[in-house]
């Protein structure tokens, strides 16, 4: 479907300036949750495993287990991506930008049917193409999902706008299979029939050959979802992820979630408004919870919001696209705003690309009418404040496009902006923990489990599961390189830490299989080794897949001259983690021992 505009040569330079914007990714590397959905993902790598990656979740884990989203179409995109070119980062971002290119085209379009003036819609396009709130998206290869469901939303709206039901439910089918965050877009459709679709050229008709279709794509799409998932929405046991989402915790007053969602949906605009403190995690403690509609903050979001009613009320009824278009953003930016549920996050950047879209619309429509009727210097002018606006975020969007060429550059740079956010610190610990820099990890990892307490009191138990993980795991590893140092005394200090870390992993989930084994271990050094080995079985039945997991029993069994149960468990290991460096040097130190 090609934008319907006069002038042939706009939509390419709307696509070259998204691509032109975020082309510096080409020179970056993998970053953060590109490596365990891509870069370590066995059925990304292997054809004859691609069918899982309709079978199963998003992020690999068990039916029921959490964070099991299902984004099957994203997925076997990584899959071609990966056949075609291996581990190419730059490919990956390749593609990433060309879908941008095309979901700019897409919002033009739009732009251009709903406003009916080229240059308002080329503005629109344009302030949606360099937007610096679209970086996460676009710069990190995962952010795919949100960039494909985006693309095949507004061209399921651009299909029943058009009068191709049929085709509106293919793209909306696609659009769901990419990521869930495409079905507010039958709301928005919904909604844009009420108001008689502005600059449509096909009326809406309410009849069954208009809504049938989609109604069957829903139902079968979350037929199919919970048949992977074992669940539609939301599933039970979320409750550790509240450093990431404060909201997801029990006994949270229903006042405190809708007063901080408000707040938080009004910092979208201010987002957008003012892109200069941009984040990849917006996790505890950097985001103080309103606990009430009389906080300021929330005050200020509610005026804000009259504001926009005010708008709607008086210039909406002259200008239907204004009203269209807040009501888009509305409706997307609703199911992940944490105001009918709460979610896995709190805030995320990636979550407003396709809600963006209202924001840039609203832009073009403010700007529909006033710029034919200027003097033509005037228009000049206007054009240049424009051009000038849009040249500034561009800047901005490269510049921070940049800061996603590596976690290590990602996490450094945002820790300097939120110091408090303790996923920023247990993420900036865990990526310096792989590169070896142990004493800063050290540093960084337990000021992210300090930082994910419910309060300041230290006897309060951390939240942080995976920065305790990390942290157990990183003192052990210190304790033992300063017991072959001769260090006997930091040993031991390191050892007591370690101790304390396990206690409260197994405190906050006491059937964690990695800190299961982290506790074995510790029995092991402390010479109860029955007891370790029930430890140590106790955690495979609850996950014989992990790589700690599995190297660490393949550890204890070599410590207790059992070599070719070791090379077993050793031999799982490998077909199940082929690029583990710690998996190939136990297998030489099995092959060293030789059988008993």
């Amino acid at each position: 479907m090609p934008p319907r505009a006069t002038s042939p040569w706009l939509p390419w330079a709307l696509a070259g300036l998204a691509v032109a914007v975020f082309a510096i990714t080409w020179w970056a590397d993998f970053a953060y949750d590109d490596y365990p959905i891509v870069v370590r993902d066995e059925r990304v790598h292997s054809p004859a495993r691609w069918h899982e990656l309709w079978t199963h979740s998003y992020w690999n884990k068990p039916r029921g287990a959490n964070l099991s989203n299902w984004r099957p179409l994203t997925s076997t995109t990584y899959a071609i991506n990966w056949a075609l070119a291996g581990r190419r980062p730059w490919t990956f971002h390749l593609v990433n930008t060309l879908l941008h290119a095309g979901v700019t085209l897409a919002v033009f379009a739009l732009a251009c049917e709903i406003l009916g003036r080229e240059r308002p819609a080329a503005v629109a396009a344009a302030l949606f193409a360099v937007h610096p709130l679209h970086t996460e998206a676009v710069a990190n290869v995962v952010g795919r999902a949100e960039v494909m469901a985006a693309l095949f939303a507004l061209l399921s709206w651009l299909a029943h706008r058009r009068g191709h039901p049929l085709w509106a439910a293919v793209w909306l089918a696609l659009g769901l299979l990419s990521k869930e965050s495409a079905l507010p877009i039958v709301g928005v459709m919904v909604f844009d029939d009420l108001l008689g679709r502005p600059g449509g050229r096909v009326k809406p008709r309410w009849t069954g050959r208009a809504w049938i279709p989609l109604a069957l794509v829903f139902a079968l799409y979350i037929l199919a979802r919970w048949a992977v998932l074992g669940s539609v929405g939301r599933n039970e046991g979320m409750a550790h992820l509240i450093v990431f989402n404060p909201l997801l915790g029990d006994g949270l007053a229903l006042l405190t979630r809708w007063s901080t969602a408000i707040k938080m949906l009004a910092y979208q605009w201010a987002l957008f408004v003012w892109p200069a403190k941009l984040l990849a995690d917006y996790s505890w403690r950097h985001v103080p919870l309103s606990q009430s509609p009389l906080d300021p903050p929330v005050i200020a979001s509610l005026l804000f919001f009259t504001l926009l009613v005010m708008l709607a009320l008086t210039v909406g009824r002259r200008r239907p696209a204004v009203n269209l278009a807040l009501g888009a953003w509305l409706l997307l930016a609703l199911l992940s705003s944490n105001l009918l549920f709460p979610i896995g996050v709190l805030f995320a950047e990636r979550l407003l690309y396709l809600p963006s879209v209202g924001m840039c619309l609203f832009v073009g429509s403010l700007l529909s009418r006033e710029w034919s009727p200027l003097r033509p210097a005037l228009r000049r002018v206007f054009t240049a404040v424009v051009a000038v606006a849009l040249l500034a975020l561009s800047a901005r969007a490269v510049r921070r496009a940049w800061d996603w060429r590596d976690t290590l550059s990602l996490w450094q740079h945002d820790i300097r902006l939120a110091p408090q956010a303790c996923q920023v610190q247990s993420a900036l610990g865990i990526e310096l923990k792989n590169l070896g820099q142990h004493e800063e990890a050290r540093r960084h990892l337990m000021r992210a489990c300090d930082l994910s307490r419910a309060s300041d009191d230290p006897s309060d138990i951390p939240r942080h599961e995976q920065a305790l993980e990390e942290l157990a795991d990183l003192l052990l590893v210190m304790a033992e390189e300063a017991r072959h140092s001769g260090d006997e005394g930091r040993a031991a200090e390191l050892l007591e830490e370690a101790d304390i870390a396990i206690a409260f992993s197994l405190t906050n989930i006491p059937n964690n299989p990695v800190v299961l084994t982290y506790y074995a271990i510790r029995l092991t050094d402390e010479g109860d080794r029955e007891r370790a080995e029930e430890i140590f079985r106790a955690a495979l039945r609850l996950d014989d897949t992990s790589h700690l997991v599995l190297c660490n029993w393949a550890q204890f069994l070599l410590l207790e001259g059992r070599v070719d149960e070791a090379r077993e468990v050793l031999r799982r290991a490998a077909e199940l983690h082929p690029d583990s460096e710690r998996v190939r040097e136990l297998m030489s130190a099995a092959e060293a021992m030789g059988s008993p």
